[in-house]
């Protein structure tokens, strides 16, 4: 039985025994597979996975491989032929068939509900007791849990990248083990190890800082261990920390420990199963409560990330209260900001250096006045080792000036015999006389305080507290010079660090951009948005809605729109989502403002953003979808009201609002988005364009009322700017669409006009390679029938001709893709319309786009381009250009091709036109590789990269492959051609058959055996209805001649010897060089030496007139090789 193991670097097992999973990769693969939990995963989705944005072009070949030889070690025995029963192909995609329970991350949850099932003997498991009889079952979840958590080796699925699937799956599984550990704290508490519980509990407590259970817990061990201050100062700390990181009170049942044990209530000891208490350390008597002896300050769980600048100016302020007297501090920043922790490194450092650190919290629920000066005067009497009488003082009125006066006196004392810190936590909550005594603290330091080394440092959470109480204190600091700090966000370099301290450097750095982000640098928010893999986890939805619900009603409506509306919001947008004016908006955001949960923005306009992108989500996850849907309906009226829809990211949200307000606004939503798809169209961003038309038409389909002609006329507004924008393939499914809706209405000059929707623009194939549309061949063929008997306008019969001409491109019918297309330039020409013949001709070119039609096509695209220019029309003028560019080309004139390409490019950049740009690049980067100019070909390489990215061109992906090898080849990388050489063989069956592709590249570079191997099919494509003849005729005479297939080279000679002088191409694409250099190499695998010498010298004399010196080098390279 096999056995899987993913908490950890990933293994499989075999009877105690780990397999050898291969390379790092392949064990990513396992991985990969793993966290499917047996399901089927998509090859491209295992490729994203395990590859991320580094996968070759040859990576389905590689996995396949992969696959292979992870099959081989999962199964050694499996017979040859047989079906694999662990690694298994489904569905299109491989899964992992490993039992569930032969798991380790099953097992651990399997132990946790087993535990948790055991320990249900424990009725309250934040003060576990032994029941009678129940310490066996104890004693097993005991066991239970310690075997779970040993099969714990490190991080989970180790081996994958941080994509959302995998960083929620570790999320899951440390969630896991941390239930396991609490639930075994749990069991040993309840069996009386509390002593020994007590390390393992203090790591939790650092390294989850702001789990109130563990620190419950913690003070519980402690409690029964003897030591009932420590346990006290435990709940205080944890106090200080929520209430400084989150804002929040501990919950009641902390509160109701932390009273359990001032009282010494029973449920606090230990009790065995004869309900006797246990022999913890009492003495005999009554425990004191008293600060704890020890005034170490509490070691934070990681270094400090950031807050350099912060920490300098607080160690010099702290230096000069001992060389330049008394010195007063604020310190401000919103909950979660980071004040504690900034001061728990400023009281380590201060106690490092002999300083005496006294600190004194607010706030806490039930305690007197000036309870926090009572806590440091008691610290700096404990460290100090006096025993000062302040119980007169504390007794008297807490607001009598005598008492501010004795009290100061006493800390006035304290520092003149050693340096005092005090800090002063939560300020924004004290009474009326803790603030009072802090600003007369202030005041003295100037007048009374000569010789003391003092210094007083106060936080306070931003927007929180009475303004009126607090703005003496911060005055007094000011009057007197002392330090303010206002906390902000972090940085991004300082939250990468914290993100890598609190966590693991295991979040690439994508990830912790957008969760510093989303977090604003509240070092919280990160934290907890990291462990728990970017999702907002319910101790963070819980902090963040608490906040939130101290907001006034009317303030909380208003955040709930702005969160609708986005993450940066428009004011007067947002004042007219919710029918406010100016001023009634401002009113309402006040107290959002001073709590800190948004921020404005002055400038032309002014904006307002949430402080926080986890804020405004923990709003949008608190709406039903009733609420939510009116909300984002109200939104979208209002842009579509109110905003010019100028700028791509109001269009866009105007989309995304019509599109969550539901189907009852659907009408409204795609009339809506016809509008912004016509401003798009003005600023030529014909990819936008489509996409908003394309969301319309989703949303047209969701409403009742719309007509047959509506949803033609919009599929025809779509079809234009998928056309415009070089999205072929889909604009190919949406003609489909629009012909049904014609059909529907039986329209016959509506059916033509969307069937030949494919016409204009069309100087790329439109369909995959030999494939042929046959319904709307049909389509187009009762089109053409239909117009022609009821005498239909010229330009409808033309254009009907030339799209059936070019849906027939692959049907191997030439005569009739040639009389179609001579018909319909002939129409074109005699309309005199210099649109329509643009149009036509144009598509003429594209329908006829072979060989055998050069000189037909050059003469067209001359007359295209006058067309074009009579026309005036600068997108018809470029797509004409391009044209003849790859007559250029194709005829080695590259003289025109310099001259005329860069210009054409830069068009077709600045007009938008995807399909002109892919083209241009596919056709300049073999040039430049030939040249030895390898930085242009990888630049051009990367442009037409991205430009595929953007567009749908059909076959373009198999031109920038052969596109990539070329550049590969001239530039002698033999890594690159080998990882291109597999990607031909595994991708040949789609589209453009290019499996003779591969074993080329390994013949050109010398790899003859390797080639044999993987061309196992001894043939390539010599059809000369296709733009890939005269490319394919060339390379198979280089086959025949490096495979010793004489046939072959035999058949590749007789296809291109008609064709001497020209370039060897695939169209435009993948230019090789003249075809002369081919057809030597074709006479040779004949036995014509002679001949193949004359076709030498003519393809060097061409090389050299074009200015293509890897190409002679590689002719005479030939030559010397084969001594002809």
């Amino acid at each position: 039985m096999l056995h899987l193991d993913v908490l950890g670097p990933v293994r499989v097992r075999r009877g105690g025994v780990e397999l050898d999973l291969g390379t790092p990769r392949q064990r990513a693969i396992v991985s990969a597979l793993a966290l499917e939990g047996g399901r089927s995963l998509a090859v491209a989705a295992l490729v994203e996975r395990v590859w991320g944005n580094d996968a070759p072009d040859s990576v389905v070949a590689t996995l396949q491989s992969y696959i292979g030889q992870l099959r081989r070690a999962l199964e050694p025995d499996r017979a040859p032929r047989a079906e694999a029963a662990v690694l298994v192909t489904e569905h299109g995609g491989y899964a992992l068939r490993i039992d569930a329970e032969a798991r380790d991350d099953v097992r651990l949850q399997q132990a946790v509900l087993q535990a948790r099932d055991l320990l249900s003997v424990v009725p309250d498991q934040l003060r576990p007791q032994l029941p009678q009889g129940a310490s066996p079952k104890i004693a097993e979840a005991v066991s239970l849990l310690d075997e779970a958590l040993a099969t714990w080796r490190g991080r989970p699925y180790a081996e994958l990248d941080d994509d959302p699937d995998v960083l929620a799956e570790r999320a899951r599984c440390e969630d896991l083990r941390l239930g396991a550990q609490e639930l075994l704290i749990v069991a040993r508490l309840a069996l009386g190890q509390h002593v020994d519980v007590l390390p393992s509990i203090d790591q939790m407590t650092q390294a989850h800082p702001l789990h109130e259970r563990w620190w419950t817990l913690r003070a519980l061990a402690l409690a029964r261990s003897g030591r009932q201050a420590d346990a006290l100062a435990t709940l205080q700390e944890l106090r200080s920390v929520l209430d400084d990181e989150l804002g929040v009170e501990p919950s009641p049942p902390v509160r109701e420990l932390h009273t359990a044990i001032l009282r010494q209530d029973p449920t606090v000891a230990w009790q065995d199963r004869a309900g006797a208490p246990s022999s913890a350390p009492s003495h005999g008597r009554t425990l004191e409560v008293v600060p704890p002896r020890s005034a170490d300050p509490v070691a934070p769980p990681w270094p400090l990330a950031g807050r350099v600048p912060e920490r300098n100016l607080l160690t010099a302020w702290l230096e000069r209260s001992s060389q330049h007297g008394p010195q007063a501090g604020w310190l401000a920043g919103e909950a979660g900001i980071g004040k504690t922790r900034l001061t728990q490194e400023l009281a380590l450092a201060a106690h490092r250096s002999g300083v005496v650190v006294a600190r004194g919290t607010c706030g806490q629920a039930g305690a007197p006045s000036l309870w926090p000066w009572r806590q440091v005067l008691d610290s700096i009497a404990a460290q100090s080792g006096t025993e000062p009488d302040l119980e007169r003082l504390f007794a008297d009125d807490p607001e009598d000036f005598a008492v501010r006066t004795g009290l100061t006196a006493h800390l006035r004392d304290a520092a003149r015999d050693r340096p005092v810190l005090v800090l002063l936590e939560d300020v924004h909550d004290a009474d009326v006389a803790t603030l009072q005594m802090l600003a007369h603290v202030v005041d003295a330091m100037a007048d009374s305080m000569d010789g003391t080394s003092l210094a007083v440092l106060a936080t306070r959470r931003a927007g929180a507290g009475n303004e009126e109480l607090l703005q003496p204190v911060s005055t007094a600091i000011a009057r007197h010079g002392g330090l303010r700090i206002d906390l902000d966000g972090l940085a991004p370099a300082d939250a990468r660090e914290l993100v890598d301290l609190a966590v693991g450097g295991d979040l690439d750095r994508r990830t912790v951009a957008d969760l510093t982000t989303r977090s604003g640098g509240n070092p919280y928010f990160l934290v907890e948005l990291a462990r728990s893999g970017g999702r907002l986890n319910g101790s963070l939805v819980e902090v963040v809605a608490a906040r939130l619900s101290g907001l006034p009603p009317a303030t909380r409506e208003a955040l709930t729109a702005a969160a609708v509306l986005g993450d940066d919001v428009a004011h007067h947008l947002l004042a007219l989502t919710l029918d406010l004016g100016s001023h009634e908006l401002e009113e309402r955001l006040v107290a959002a403002a001073a709590a800190g949960t948004i921020q404005s923005h002055e400038s032309r306009v002014p904006r307002l953003s949430f402080a926080h992108g986890v804020v405004r989500e923990v709003l949008l996850g608190s709406l039903g979808p009733a609420e939510r849907s009116r909300w984002h309906a109200r939104a979208a009226v209002t842009l579509d009201d109110h905003a010019d829809l100028r700028r791509i990211e109001q269009r866009s949200a105007l989309a995304l609002h019509w599109e969550a307000a539901g189907v009852q606004h659907a009408g409204a939503g795609w009339r809506s988005l016809l509008r912004a798809a016509e401003l798009a169209g003005r600023d030529r961003a014909h990819r936008e364009a489509a996409d908003l038309l394309a969301r319309a038409a989703a949303l047209q389909e969701l409403d009742p009322a719309h007509t047959d002609r509506e949803r033609y006329e919009l599929l025809m507004l779509l079809v234009d700017d998928q056309r415009w924008a070089g999205q072929w393939s889909a604009l190919g499914d949406t003609v489909d669409r629009a012909v049904a809706s014609a059909e529907r209405l039986g329209d016959p000059a509506l059916t033509a006009r969307a069937a030949m929707a494919t016409v204009e623009g069309a100087i790329w194939q439109v369909r995959t390679y030999g494939v042929v549309h046959w319904p709307l061949v049909a389509a187009l063929e009762r089109a053409v029938d239909q117009l022609d008997s009821t005498d239909a306008p010229v330009g409808l019969r033309a254009r009907a001709r030339i799209a059936l001409a070019i849906e027939l491109y692959y049907a191997q019918d030439t005569p009739r893709v040639d009389e179609l297309v001579i018909n319909a330039v002939e129409l074109a020409r005699n309309d005199g319309d210099p649109r329509l013949l643009s149009i036509v001709l144009a598509g003429g070119f594209s329908a006829r786009w072979r060989t055998d039609t050069l000189g037909w096509r050059r003469t067209v695209a001359e007359e295209t381009v006058a067309a074009a220019d009579e026309l005036g029309d600068a997108r018809h003028q470029c797509l004409a250009r391009t044209l003849t560019v790859a007559v250029a080309i194709e005829s080695g004139d590259l003289a025109a091709v310099r001259r005329l390409l860069p210009p054409t490019l830069e068009l077709a950049r600045h007009l938008g036109l995807v399909t002109a740009q892919a083209v241009l690049l596919a056709a300049a980067a073999p040039l430049h590789s030939m040249t030895g100019d390898d930085a242009a070909a990888q630049q051009t390489l990367e442009e037409a990269t991205e430009v595929a990215q953007h567009s749908r061109l059909p076959n373009f992906d198999r031109a920038m492959a052969g596109t990539a090898a070329l550049a590969a080849l001239w530039s002698g990388d033999l890594a690159a051609l080998a990882a291109q050489s597999a990607a031909f063989d595994a991708t040949g069956d789609e589209g453009v058959s290019m499996r003779h592709i591969g074993p080329w590249i390994l013949v050109r570079i010398g790899m003859v055996d390797l080639a044999r191997t993987v061309f196992v099919d001894p043939d390539v494509d010599l059809s000369r209805h296709a733009y890939t003849f005269l490319a394919n005729a060339c390379l198979a005479c280089e086959l025949g001649l490096g495979l010793d297939l004489p046939d072959l080279a035999a058949r590749g000679y007789a296809a291109a010897a008609a064709h001497a002088g020209l370039m060897a191409s695939g169209g435009s694409a993948m230019a090789l060089g003249p075809v002369d250099g081919f057809l030597a190499l074709g006479a040779l695998a004949a036995g014509d030496r002679e001949q193949a010498r004359r076709h030498a010298e003519d393809a060097i004399d061409l090389a050299r007139s074009w200015g293509l010196p890897r190409y002679v080098t590689w002719v005479e390279q030939t030559r010397a090789a084969h001594a002809f």
